[in-house]
């Protein structure tokens, strides 16, 4: 029999329980967010072991630093890091949590880029914090634009819908480019064995409808080039869908064509299924889903999202499935 264990901790105080945490991550959203819940009223124990009673909303502010850990018999993984961003008074006390995109919410200015690279414009938007960039980002050529009044935030969410790319955190790690540029770790579950619950998965015995997406792009004279996939996407599609992206690259050109209709033609095993905290999993990570009932449908999928909690009734991990890789 496991015991479930978890601590938080803020900036300045030692770890310390709480009645319910939750956390919701994933490579679709810069911001992820966690939230826990604790005592209204708490006990402060000096070095002379004297107990001080005071309020639990008065102990923490807006910005300090948490971690989040959970697991089983005091072995417990980090499930969230990020920033107090709100503190809901009440009875008990409500603190929600952000992840290191809450350090780019106040950052504002003009900002005016020249013709450059990718990874030279996220680092000067992450400047003066302790993000650091990911060793995998697709630095693509980087077109002029001057963003008024924006946020380092707001600049990020404008990279990632004009260059058709995901932009999130691992940690206080950032990372932009398709999700097939990012590596992380291979965890196996086995239906009926270490999943909790698959009732929400589905599996897709057929293509069905192929949906074809090309990339347009516009030329220096105004005449535009339609980019096909050149993968396995076949010319009986029931319908053609555009999308477009600023990046200039050929190469990454097409390889955003071939990822969208990868990602949005396959065959295989979508929805989400339940897990205990253990294997702990992390957005990007790849699952190997093994169904010993029907081999065929085994198979390795991106994790597009986890969604945790940990309370009175257990812990658990909802993991999202992206594409069959």
């Amino acid at each position: 029999m496991f015991t479930m264990t978890a601590n938080i901790t803020v900036d300045g105080y030692k770890p310390f329980k709480a009645n319910r945490i939750e956390w919701v991550r994933s490579v679709d959203n810069i911001i992820d967010s966690a939230s826990f819940v604790i005592p209204a009223m708490c006990r402060l124990v000096n070095k002379e072991k004297a107990y001080t009673k005071v309020s639990t909303d008065l102990r923490f502010a807006e910005g300090d630093k948490v971690v989040i850990e959970a697991g089983y018999d005091g072995r417990n993984t980090v499930q969230f890091i990020g920033y107090i961003s709100r503190i809901k008074l009440g009875y008990p006390i409500g603190v929600e949590v952000e992840n290191a995109g809450y350090l780019l919410k106040h950052k504002v200015r003009n900002w005016n880029f020249k013709k450059t690279r990718l990874r030279d414009v996220l680092q000067l938007l992450v400047a003066g914090t302790d993000i650091e960039l990911s060793k995998s980002i697709n630095n693509v050529e980087f077109e002029p634009v001057f963003l008024e009044n924006r946020t380092a935030l707001q600049v990020l969410e404008w990279i990632k819908q004009n260059y058709s790319m995901n932009v999130f955190f691992f940690g206080n790690v950032l990372y932009a480019g398709l999700k097939a540029g990012f590596a992380a770790r291979k965890i196996r579950f086995r239906l009926g064995w270490n999943v909790a619950s698959d009732g929400g998965l589905n599996y897709r015995s057929y293509q069905g409808s192929i949906v074809k997406y090309v990339l347009e792009t516009r030329n220096a004279d105004g005449s535009r080039t339609i980019i096909k996939p050149n993968n396995e996407i076949s010319d009986k599609a029931a319908s053609t869908k555009v999308i477009k992206t600023k990046a200039k690259d050929p190469e990454f050109q097409q390889d955003v064509v071939n990822h969208q209709n990868l990602v949005q033609n396959q065959k295989g095993w979508e929805g989400n299924f339940t897990a205990f905290l253990i294997p702990h999993v992390e957005p990007g990570d790849t699952v190997d889903i093994v169904d010993k009932k029907f081999a065929e449908r085994s198979g390795q999928y991106f994790v597009n999202s986890v969604k945790g909690s940990f309370d009175s009734n257990g812990g658990r991990q909802q993991i999202e499935l992206g594409y069959k890789l």
